[in-house]
């Protein structure tokens, strides 16, 4: 498929207007319908994110005086996005300064096209999560540990403390700046077989992402594991080609994936954090203000996105007719024990320091 950045099809505009930075994407402004077809990879599990349905995206370009922002920056993601609403929040408080275009929904591409267009510079901001850029930053692949962190209470306050600068420093060196992220909700299962011991895994086909980490992690626990597209993965559980998948709450009801799949198992095995990335020459060249109203608002984002358990449980029971599973506590430290050939497997290809500072880092929570 073809790598519409690699091609230059969307070329980043840089131009300055008193004294500051003026960004858009070349891509939209001749009054087209924003998006691109047959682009990048697979809808990345974004789509978790509980915002309006981006179908109001389109009309980003609205009635607003946007044009005459000191600064427009354009943001991809592949899955749901800011919504136009958010648009306007950041253009009133940063007192109509700053302007962002949104392209969600895998338009410009998937994950690893849109952090290295944020990379090159050919897109402004990257919003998405941690486990579709492993490609680009190694390190990141250690929140595909399983079972790390109990509760999001005590991962989002490693991740607002030490971990954010520890991870900042692999951001930087691929020519990002990590602005702002947070675990908004865990992974969680959902499977047609019932979930009561540790050999009724044998019975799962499971889609996985486009990530070593969940697919050995799977296949460890006696899963058969394939990797697809996420714009699949309804159609495929329809037909019976897999027989469980495993996402973010707002993705499993997003997509519908109720309607095909009879359990719903609270395995809170891997948080699934919600991340914003953005060029750091960019980032570098922004003024003070520009880096708080923009750091203040993804935050705000994040924050509201924050899903618990029980209000994981009722948005289940509200909407879907799947049974929900609990595991006992002999499978759950089962599948917890399993994440010792994932550690095992980063530590050779990471480096065994790296990966034990992680540990001593999550383990001190």
């Amino acid at each position: 498929m073809m790598d519409c950045r690699k091609q230059g099809k969307y070329p980043m505009v840089i131009s300055s207007r008193k004294g500051r930075w003026k960004i858009w994407a070349a891509l939209g402004l001749a009054g087209v319908v924003l998006g691109c077809c047959g682009c990048g990879n697979s809808a990345e599990e974004s789509k978790s994110l509980q915002s309006d349905p981006i179908g109001s995206e389109s009309e980003l370009f609205s009635e607003m005086d946007y044009q005459n922002a000191d600064m427009i920056l354009s943001l991809g993601c592949s899955g749901v996005t800011p919504t136009q609403r958010g648009a306007e929040e950041l253009w009133e408080t940063s007192n109509h300064t700053i302007y962002i275009n949104t392209y969600g929904n895998g338009k410009l591409g998937g994950d690893e096209d849109l952090i290295r267009s944020v990379q090159d510079g050919t897109l402004s901001l990257y919003v998405g999560a941690t486990s579709g850029v492993t490609a680009v930053i190694p390190e990141i692949s250690l929140f595909d540990i399983p079972y790390q962190y109990e509760n999001l209470e005590e991962c989002n306050r490693l991740l607002k403390g030490e971990l954010f600068d520890w991870f900042q420093q692999f951001y930087q060196k691929q020519g990002l700046q990590l602005i702002s992220w947070g675990a908004v909700s865990f992974r969680e299962l959902t499977c047609n077989t019932e979930l009561k011991s540790s050999g009724d895994f044998l019975k799962l086909k499971i889609r996985t992402l486009d990530n070593e980490w969940h697919k050995l992690y799977w296949k460890s626990l006696g899963a058969k594991t394939l990797e697809m597209n996420y714009s699949d993965v309804f159609y495929a559980l329809q037909q019976g080609e897999i027989n469980a998948q495993e996402n973010p709450i707002g993705a499993i009801i997003g997509s519908n994936f109720s309607s095909v799949q009879k359990y719903f198992v609270m395995t809170n095995h891997l948080p699934f954090i919600y991340t914003c990335v953005m060029n750091k020459e960019l980032y570098d060249s922004l003024t003070e203000d520009q880096r708080r109203y923009i750091t203040e608002y993804f935050e705000g984002l994040v924050q509201k996105e924050i899903q618990t358990d029980a209000q994981v449980v009722q948005m289940i029971r509200e909407r879907t007719d799947m049974e929900i599973i609990t595991l006992d506590a002999d499978l759950k430290q089962d599948m917890k024990d399993h994440n010792q050939v994932v550690i095992d497997t980063l530590k050779e290809k990471l480096g065994e320091d790296i990966v034990e500072e992680y540990l001593t880092m999550t383990a001190s929570r």
